[in-house]
């Protein structure tokens, strides 16, 4: 037998290669390639990077868009807890779709089923709100302005009676939003568990509270009950409360939490918890915690609790703009406001950690600390710090020595006996107030941010403050609400609520003379002027709540 030569042996392989390739192309549904052919090595290799590309492009992401669901405990949003949210929204956040549409015509609930009328795409409805659709285990591609039909089973008949949307937009991956709206009377008092999701740097999970629902900066009770025995609601604030348990559990990568208020109790002796408990994740995960207030009730023989806990290697966060306190236990160890554990890689930033067990434990991973504000912790910082660490600040002297650093130095806050405490800082603090490095552009190019934790741009002097919270005010107090009622037997009340802090001299707690005036134009003329003998004025709800208590007039 002839002993093959090299380029016989190139010739064979090039011949088998385009065999393969045909058959992959036949396979694809594409006009087959004649086998009988003999091209060019160089025709090949283009045909074969041509047929890469598209496999490449017909599997290529498409641009990711928010879909947003509105969590209000009132019933007139989507779902009235974050733990019904969850449930009913896990998915391929990158394989669903989100669609704008104009309008529902009749019903379409979670899970229903709905086609496409001109491409014939077909799928699970995740969830449809009055502007979007959002779609899962999808069928085909479905088409911007086409009426997609709600059907009695998936690629159905259509439904009777009939329901339908016409989208108004191209399909595009999902970015799941949870906007937490509206006034709150009581705690969401359900485990959050993020899992069963899908995700990516792209298609993330973003939770969030609006103005309306969120915390100013400091604690604010939300359950009260009013003068006629029924609960009441002083602040408005959305409030997580649970008892032994994790009150938010991450087992996902990619996800977001902003301006939540925590609270985790832990009065049965169970160890382990968490505020926030990140667990497995992979490499580049994506967590973001900021401008939350995490708060500890922790009692009983040995009970632990940790306010934000990493475990496990391959996590990267980023934990700034938040307040945690109350996590300690007599002297059980494993309470703490911030612990690292098991590597990964950490950036704490502009954090206000008081009267824990222990403040931050950089037990393992990398973890950079920045402008951390530690102070009444029993110790302040434990373990070992990035060299990029700097402007920390503590009580004792383990602030970490790197950069400008700032140890035995104790802070002043607006209220740090009150009940609830404020733990922002007061306008006379001289330690925590200008020692901040500035993030806005973060120089190591970790984390850059513009805002505190109330929102508020910083800085608001000349330099950055230390801890979540820029003392100074920018802002007009709003009023939030006015509240009158009247009971037989009893004297008149006015309850005015604000959206922050206020100067309790602004109201005087006696007044001799308080005059009500009515009018019906803007001018103030044709008023009405009702005297009264005198008022009274009890601030609550950490100075955000007014209530005027009126002797009727004779």
């Amino acid at each position: 037998m002839r002993k093959r030569s090299e380029g016989d042996n190139r010739k064979q392989k090039d011949k088998m290669m385009w065999i393969l390739l045909n058959r992959r192309v036949k396979k694809r549904g594409k006009l087959a390639l004649c086998q009988m052919c003999r091209p060019d090595p160089n025709f090949f290799i283009v045909c074969f990077l041509s047929f890469v590309l598209c496999l490449l492009s017909s599997v290529a992401a498409q641009a990711a868009t928010e879909f947003e669901s509105t969590i209000k405990q009132d019933g007139t949003g989507c779902y009235t807890s974050l733990t019904t949210w969850e449930a009913a929204n896990q998915c391929d956040l990158i394989t669903s779709a989100a669609l704008s549409h104009g309008g529902i015509t009749g019903t379409i609930v979670d899970g229903s089923y709905v086609k496409g009328a001109v491409s014939g795409a077909f799928g699970t409805v995740v969830h449809c709100t009055s502007t979007q659709i959002c779609i899962k285990d999808m069928t085909g591609t479905f088409q911007n302005a086409e009426q997609m039909n709600k059907t009695v089973s998936l690629d159905g008949t259509i439904s009777s009676p009939a329901a339908n949307v016409t989208a108004s937009s191209a399909p595009a991956s999902v970015i799941a939003v949870a906007k937490i709206d509206g006034s709150w009377t009581r705690p969401e008092s359900s485990v959050v568990t993020i899992d069963g999701w899908t995700t990516a740097v792209d298609n993330y999970i973003r939770i969030y509270t609006t103005s309306a629902a969120r915390h100013n900066g400091a604690w604010s009770d939300v359950i009260g009950i009013d003068a006629l025995g029924t609960w009441s609601d002083v602040s408005g604030v959305y409030t997580m409360e649970v008892n032994g348990t994790n009150l938010i559990d991450i087992k996902e990568n990619y996800v977001r939490i902003k301006g939540l208020q925590l609270h985790l109790i832990n009065s049965t002796d169970i160890t382990g918890i968490r505020g926030i408990n990140i667990d497995p994740q992979v490499a580049n995960t994506g967590i973001i915690i900021n401008s939350n207030i995490i708060r500890g009730t922790i009692s009983g023989t040995s009970s632990e609790g940790i306010g934000i806990y990493g475990n496990d290697s391959e996590i990267t966060a980023k934990i700034y703009n938040n307040i945690i306190y109350g996590f300690i236990n007599g002297s059980v160890a494993n309470n703490a406001g911030v612990k690292t554990a098991t590597g990964g890689t950490y950036y704490i930033y502009n954090n206000t950690i008081y009267g824990n067990y222990e403040g931050v434990n950089a037990s393992a991973g990398t973890v950079v600390a920045k402008n951390n504000l530690c102070n009444g912790n029993t110790t302040d910082y434990l373990g070992s710090f990035s060299t990029a660490s700097r402007n920390n600040l503590s009580e004792d002297t383990t602030a970490p020595e790197y950069g400008n650093y700032y140890q035995s130095k104790q802070v002043t806050f607006e209220d740090e006996a009150g009940t609830p405490p404020d733990y922002r800082l007061a306008a006379a603090d001289a330690e925590a107030k200008e020692t901040g490095t500035s993030l806005l552009a973060d120089p190591n190019g970790f984390l850059s941010f513009s805002e505190d934790i109330s929102g508020e741009t910083r800085p608001i002097g000349d330099l950055w403050d230390i801890g979540a919270d820029e003392s100074g005010d920018t802002t007009d107090p709003v009023l939030n609400s006015v509240v009158a009622s009247s009971i037989a037997a009893a004297d008149d009340t006015i309850a005015l609520t604000f959206n922050e802090i206020m100067d309790t001299s602004t109201i005087s707690t006696g007044c001799s003379t308080l005059v009500i005036k009515y009018s019906d134009d803007g001018s103030g003329t044709n008023a009405v002027v009702i005297p009264t003998r005198y008022a009274t004025v009890v601030w609550s709800a950490g100075d955000t709540v007014a209530t005027i208590t009126l002797d009727k007039s004779e």
